[in-house]
């Protein structure tokens, strides 16, 4: 949700939404935005992202994984309230924390996150 905050700045061009949604409306602006989100995400739910879409532009690209759950975007592990993943598939899995760490600072997109 932060994102969306730091959106309203004329020079971001585009936003990434990643089991993530916006809270406030953007629905005006310019921007490109890709929203993925996970079928199983017990945190920011299909229902929730569904039900705030209209706060982002229309031209918005809205993806949803089948099976990837809340911890599917991000490197901080299960949370309460996230379902279980149900057939994760290979490409959208958890980042491992280790493995950042050795890549450092800005790891390549092939680190192996989906972040």
């Amino acid at each position: 949700m932060r994102a969306c905050q730091l959106a309203e700045d004329r020079d971001v061009a585009g936003l990434l939404l990643l089991g993530s949604y916006c809270a406030d409306d953007r629905s005006d602006s310019d921007l490109d935005v890709l929203s993925v989100s996970g079928s199983r995400d017990g945190l920011s739910t299909p229902e929730d992202v569904a039900a705030v879409r209209d706060l982002l532009p229309a031209s918005a690209t809205m993806t949803e994984v089948a099976g990837a759950d809340h911890a599917a975007f991000g490197a901080y592990g299960a949370q309460p309230g996230d379902l279980p993943r149900d057939g994760l598939p290979p490409r959208v899995r958890p980042c491992d924390h280790r493995r950042r760490r050795e890549l450092g600072p800005r790891p390549p997109l092939t680190g192996g996150c989906a972040t």
